[in-house]
């Protein structure tokens, strides 16, 4: 009775907090790529014949993901403590 009560109350925040992460990650991410599909090497990789698919998975993807998971925790440490806050004073 008690923790159904505790969990229904909890659903909302929880949501709130779990959107706000996953649109920073997303914009991380986004920005993670755009950053990489303009270097030197995805030019070269093109010059050479390699498949669109094999730049973007083999070159693009392996880098790009580099950045994100250096930059996540420091991402969610910020984003979590600001989005708590925020929905604690709401």
């Amino acid at each position: 009775g008690k923790e159904l009560d505790y969990f229904w109350h909890l659903a909302l925040p929880v949501t709130a907090l779990v959107i706000g992460n996953f649109a920073t990650i997303t914009l991380l991410t986004k920005n993670s790529f755009l950053d990489e599909i303009g270097k030197q090497y995805v030019v070269t990789a093109r010059a050479k014949g390699l498949t669109e698919r094999r730049v973007l998975y083999g070159h693009v993807f392996r880098n790009a993901m580099l950045l994100v998971i250096a930059g996540l925790p420091a991402a969610l440490l910020g984003i979590f403590f600001t989005g708590s806050l925020l929905i604690e004073v709401i």
